[in-house]
């Protein structure tokens, strides 16, 4: 096996099989954060542009609910080596659990409806108007939270020592999140806590609709239930017999 080859939507790398999407979104994120550092040192506030800013998007700038996600300038050394391993391989599992468009479509759609509520935090809310969000880690939580509902019985290791179940990975997830914003400030980790409740409400509701759907797709195949023609009476038997009747 090469160190890198690409079959079926695949990409085969050091001997590890990794889905072609999240290999994409991987580097696609790799590259543009280094590239909008890279303009910031250069007097190309590219990152201005990009981020999760309620002002501006109130101001029209609809595409920044997709494109935060997509540059973290935050990112350090050991920071990068987790969100690596958390963003490839539970990826790679809800990839192949769920096919590579329905996971696209869920990672974009949890950074849009987290940057949506974030939003609409803001008008009440003055201290995240100001805001810039940069940062790639809430999609990446809500995703550890999609495994853990996907495969609640699968055991990992957490942090490399202590076996967890996915049931016991959601809490973690949550709980943590909760901690560290109340730690560092809410209005850091909105964001975070927007994320992980959408993909919550997906994950529970994505089953229902899913269902409803196929109900109504059969109801359209059966086609429209037959009435009986309004001419055409039941006609009950005469309780009494004929005297003839043995």
């Amino acid at each position: 096996m090469r160190r890198l080859d690409l079959h079926r939507g695949n990409v085969y790398l050091f001997g590890a099989r990794f889905p072609a999407v999240v290999i994409a979104i991987f580097v696609l994120t790799l590259l543009l954060t280094l590239v909008g550092v890279a303009g910031l040192r250069n007097g190309m506030p590219l990152l201005a542009w990009v981020g999760l800013a309620p002002a501006a998007v109130w101001h029209g700038g609809l595409w920044r609910l997709a494109t935060w996600v997509f540059f973290d300038p935050g990112l350090n050394p050991l920071s990068l080596l987790f969100w690596a391993m958390m963003l490839l391989l539970f990826g790679r599992d809800l990839c192949d659990a769920w096919g590579w468009r329905r996971f696209l479509g869920v990672y974009l759609g949890i950074a849009v409806a987290a940057g949506a509520v974030t939003c609409l935090l803001a008008l009440p809310w003055g201290a995240l108007m100001g805001a810039n969000y940069l940062d790639s880690w809430p999609v990446v939580n809500a995703l550890v939270v999609a495994w853990a509902m996907t495969f609640p019985t699968r055991q990992i290791l957490f942090n490399f020592l202590i076996p967890v179940s996915g049931k016991a990975l959601v809490w973690i997830t949550v709980g943590l999140t909760v901690f560290f914003a109340l730690l560092s400030g809410l209005a850091a980790f909105v964001p975070h806590l927007a994320a992980l409740g959408a993909i919550v409400v997906y994950m529970r509701g994505a089953p229902l609709l899913r269902r409803r759907w196929l109900q109504m797709r059969l109801r359209g195949l059966q086609g429209p239930q037959r009435r009986r023609p309004a001419h055409i009476r039941p006609v009950d038997e005469p309780d009494e017999k004929p005297r003839w009747y043995h």
